[in-house]
C-alpha cells in the first residue's frame, strides 16, 4: 500500500515531468535547465535531482514514456476486426491526437530531433512505427487494396 509520501514524490516526480516537457517543447533540450524545470513546479533544484540525476535523465525517461505509448495505440488499431488501411487510419487518427493533446508526446518527438545533445542513449525513432505500417500494407496488399507495382517496404518507410 502506497504511503502518502509515495503518493506526493511520485506528484511530485508527474509535475516535473509535465514541466520538462513544456520547456523542451517551447524552449528544447540544450535552452532548458534544472532551475528552469524547478522553478516552473515551484521546486528547488535539488527536489527535482532527487528525482532525475541528471536532464538527460528526464529527457529519456520522457522518450521511453512516448515509446511505451505506442503499444496500446497499435493494439487498439485492429478492434473490431479492422486490417490494412481501415487499421492504420484507426492508429493514425490516434497518433495525431496524441501529437495534438499530450506536452509529453510533441517533447519526446523534439527529444529526438535534438539527440545530437541530449546526453542520452535514446531509441531509434519511427523504427516500430514503419514496422506496423509495413504489416499494415502488407494486409491491405493480400486483401488486393494496394495497387500493383507500389512496394510495400517503400511506401512504408515514406
Amino acid at each position: 500500500m502506497a504511503t502518502q509520501r509515495d503518493v506526493q514524490r511520485e506528484r511530485s516526480r508527474e509535475a516535473i515531468l509535465e514541466a520538462a516537457a513544456q520547456a523542451y517543447v517551447d524552449r528544447g533540450y540544450a535552452a532548458t535547465s534544472i532551475g528552469l524545470i524547478a522553478a516552473s513546479v515551484g521546486q528547488t533544484k535539488g527536489a527535482v535531482y532527487f528525482h532525475f540525476p541528471t536532464k538527460s535523465m528526464i529527457a529519456q525517461t520522457l522518450v521511453n514514456g512516448f515509446f511505451r505509448a505506442w503499444r496500446p495505440i497499435i493494439e487498439a488499431s485492429g478492434g473490431g476486426g479492422a486490417r490494412g488501411f481501415d487499421s492504420l487510419r484507426r492508429a493514425s487518427r490516434e497518433v495525431a491526437q496524441a501529437y495534438q493533446v499530450d506536452v509529453r508526446v510533441r517533447a519526446a518527438v523534439r527529444l529526438m530531433r535534438e539527440s545530437s545533445v541530449v546526453e542520452a542513449d535514446l531509441p531509434t525513432p519511427f523504427v516500430g512505427w514503419m514496422s506496423f505500417v509495413r504489416s499494415k500494407l502488407e494486409e491491405a496488399s493480400a486483401d488486393g487494396h494496394l495497387r500493383d507495382g507500389i512496394s510495400v517496404e517503400e511506401a512504408a518507410w515514406h
